[in-house]
């Protein structure tokens, strides 16, 4: 028999991943605000106006931007994850 709380976690979705613009960088704690405006504590290194990837309030990577928008994934930075995705950093910062 398997352990009832695994079981339980298996019924949970996984975390997402998120991209965001670092805004404050503390000893091993960044501020990264998202897209949307929400603002996330990550642990973590970057520098201030990086755009990183968050997962469960890790920092899992730092993206590069394009002009045009795009976040260029680099093969093996992130599990499951390579290519060009579609961001916004423009929108992340507030105004």
């Amino acid at each position: 028999m398997h352990n009832l709380y695994e079981q339980f976690r298996q019924l949970l979705p996984d975390a997402p991943l998120q991209a965001g613009t670092v805004l404050e960088v503390g000893s091993g704690v960044v501020l990264v605000v998202l897209p949307g405006g929400g603002l996330i504590r990550a642990r973590g290194n970057a520098t201030v106006g990086q755009t990183v990837f968050v997962r469960d309030e890790v920092i899992e990577g730092i993206a590069r931007v394009a002009k045009a928008g795009f976040v260029a994934v680099a093969a093996g930075a992130l599990p499951g994850v390579s290519g060009w995705h579609r961001a916004s950093p423009a929108r992340c910062l507030p105004r």
